[in-house]
């Protein structure tokens, strides 16, 4: 497929780097964030600095991680991937930490009533979390690198609308 602009060459490079590369925290965090405003249309009293990043495959996996199957791809590209990484309030993504997929959705949940501050732990506010949380209730109960490289693509076509 031949690209019409220099644009659509540039958006391509940009929307494969963020598929393909390892984000640091700190780094993830400032797109996923950016993502997140764009996706509520509305700044919320949670400021980038109190937000957790939540590793869903998490940084040191449980026992009860040891199924997932890294490709012979080495664990940290899927632990780093954009699309592994997601928005979580302070006390849920520390209550969440090394549990597996099925324990941690829990915390994925819509917080009911207003924005939260960072600190809920009824719920969360980013949507792009929670839409794991509903996934997860229509069935999508595994967590996988098929997964991971899906919502990471979704997360770059979002990203190219900011950037």
């Amino acid at each position: 497929a031949s690209l019409s602009s220099d644009a659509d060459y540039t958006d391509d490079l940009f929307t494969r780097a963020l598929v393909t590369k390892e984000f640091e925290p700190h780094i993830a965090r400032y797109i996923l964030f950016n993502i997140d405003l764009r996706q509520q249309g509305e700044v919320r009293s949670a400021r980038l600095d109190e937000v957790h990043v939540e590793h869903i495959y998490p940084q040191n996996p449980s026992i009860g991680w040891a199924s997932f199957d890294s490709r012979n791809v080495p664990e940290n590209h899927w632990k780093y991937n954009l699309g592994n990484q997601t928005l979580l309030d302070k006390k849920l993504n520390q209550a969440a930490s090394n549990k597996t997929f099925e324990e941690k959705i829990q915390f994925y949940k819509r917080k009911n009533g207003d924005f939260g501050t960072g600190e809920s732990e009824d719920g969360t506010v980013f949507n792009m979390t929670f839409e794991l949380h509903d996934a997860y209730q229509n069935g999508e109960d595994e967590w996988t690198t098929d997964r991971i490289l899906a919502r990471a693509q979704n997360l770059a076509q979002q990203a190219t609308q900011i950037w």
